[in-house]
């Protein structure tokens, strides 16, 4: 084995002697460390906090990022944060005012949300937005629905029980059709979300009743007032109470409107079974327990369509019938014909002193050629085919005297009465009508209500009327 004395004596000497005798050459050469290359990352980075981009924070604060695997940040930014939506202040609701859209549920809103839900509810939001900024409570309207009438038949596909086919007028009332529903829910969404009340005004013997005549439904029911027809109107009512109560929740009063103008089917012949209608609705639906007497809507346009809430006698054979609420009369009775302050007759004063307690509302919407005799009414009018005035409405002047004189006339008889003003954004949708109002104008419809919701601050301010 051969030794080599140089390397062995090299393990052994340090310094000079080291570098002469060249001992370095036996060192071992140091090991090569590997250093793996770095492993980067990309991530969005918010550029306020420095931290991951969160769902909320600005396109124009985001930047992507590289960083070394590991080192990029772990949280998501904590500056920028979802913002909750302020609740829109309205202003105070006036007392005592409502606006009547009249068919402006059936004949616009239902109709158009049949073919655009989007289209409805656009239109409507805007309309609804407006009435609640002018103070305006509470908004009524008519679910009465299926009028043959030339001019609102384009409408028969928008009732709440379903046609046995397309094109008949044959309805079965033992069952739904429930895109109506699915309209409905949506209107008092709408109502709800701009903090307005509604009232709904369930049936009319002058249109809408086609569902109940002969021949128009598949369940022998002969007519409005038919006792057949009750358990399917009642069905109605107690399904229309339980979505507002969804909607609206335990802790909302509903106001409800049996019928409008029942005088038009009132005659003789049927003020019983007017009365009766009333009664029976009332007495054997939710409307019972669900709606309070001093907040059920009765139009008077005939005081034996209400009689059994008034204790009224048959003026033709005498009959005492029931009253209903005794020893009150404290139903809110519906007062038609009002528009301009000449309308502030004796009749007028026959209201405010009839017992009724409160007496309810004036209903402001058009006087027909026949109550306007003077002609003093300088608002729209819409003639007929003959040139005869079939509607007027005053302008927002004689609104403003008619509600302010009517209230200083309540306020000496210690009597609460509100106003309903009627929109006439009516069911014709296949001609011209010259009251039909142009949403983006100040014209006579909001100058109306305008004139409304201020006569009764004006003469009201902090006064608080009896009940």
């Amino acid at each position: 084995m051969k030794i080599n004395f140089r390397k062995f004596f090299c393990q052994f000497v340090k310094g000079f002697l080291y570098k002469l005798f060249d001992c370095q050459r036996y060192e071992k050469e140091p090991e090569k460390l590997e250093i793996p290359e770095p492993k980067y990352i990309e991530v969005k980075i918010c550029l306020d906090s420095g931290l991951l981009a969160g769902n909320y924070c600005p396109v124009s604060k985001i930047e992507w990022k590289r960083f070394i695997a590991g080192t990029e940040p772990k949280e998501i930014c904590d500056i920028h944060k979802k913002v909750e939506p302020k609740p829109k202040k309205y202003p105070k609701v006036v007392p005592f005012c409502q606006v009547d859209i009249m068919g402006g549920f059936i004949g616009d809103f239902q109709w158009t949300y049949y073919q655009s839900p989007k289209e409805a509810k656009e239109k409507w939001n805007q309309t609804l937005e407006r009435y609640r900024k002018l103070g305006v409570g509470r908004i009524k309207f008519f679910v009465w629905c299926a009028d043959p009438h030339p001019t609102n038949k384009y409408i028969k596909d928008i009732c709440p029980y379903l046609k046995i086919d397309e094109d008949s007028w044959i309805y079965d009332l033992s069952r739904w059709d429930e895109r109506w529903f699915e309209s409905y829910i949506a209107f008092l969404k709408l109502l709800k979300e701009k903090d307005l009340k509604p009232l709904v005004c369930a049936f009319m013997a002058r249109y809408g009743d086609t569902p109940f005549k002969v021949g128009h439904n598949v369940n022998s029911v002969s007519g409005i007032y038919d006792k057949e027809a009750r358990k399917y109107q009642i069905k109605l009512i107690n399904r229309l109470l339980r979505i507002e109560r969804n909607i609206f929740g335990e802790d909302h009063e509903i106001h409800f409107e049996i019928m409008n103008e029942p005088h038009h089917d009132g005659t003789d012949r049927t003020v019983h079974a007017v009365a009766d209608f009333h009664r029976d609705i009332y007495l054997q639906s939710n409307l019972k327990d669900e709606v309070k007497l001093i907040n059920l809507y009765l139009d008077c346009h005939n005081e034996a369509s209400l009689a059994h809430f008034t204790g009224s006698v048959c003026p033709k054979c005498g009959y005492q019938f029931d009253f209903i609420g005794k020893p009150k009369r404290q139903v809110q009775v519906i007062e038609h014909g009002y528009s301009i302050p000449e309308n502030l007759d004796e009749r007028f004063d026959a209201f405010l002193l009839s017992g009724w307690n409160p007496p309810g509302c004036l209903w402001l919407g058009g006087d027909g050629g026949s109550g306007d005799k003077m002609g003093l009414a300088k608002g729209y009018a819409l003639y007929n085919s003959g040139g005869k005035i079939i509607w007027r409405q005053g302008d927002a002047n004689q609104t403003y005297q008619l509600c302010y004189e009517a209230l200083k006339k309540a306020i000496e008889k210690k009597k609460e009465i509100g106003f309903q003003l009627a929109h006439f954004e009516t069911l014709q949708k296949d001609r011209e009508w010259p009251l039909r109002e142009d949403f983006s104008e100040e014209r006579i419809l909001w100058a109306r209500v305008k004139a409304m919701t201020k006569a009764v601050n004006d003469v009201l301010g902090s006064y608080k009327m009896d009940i």
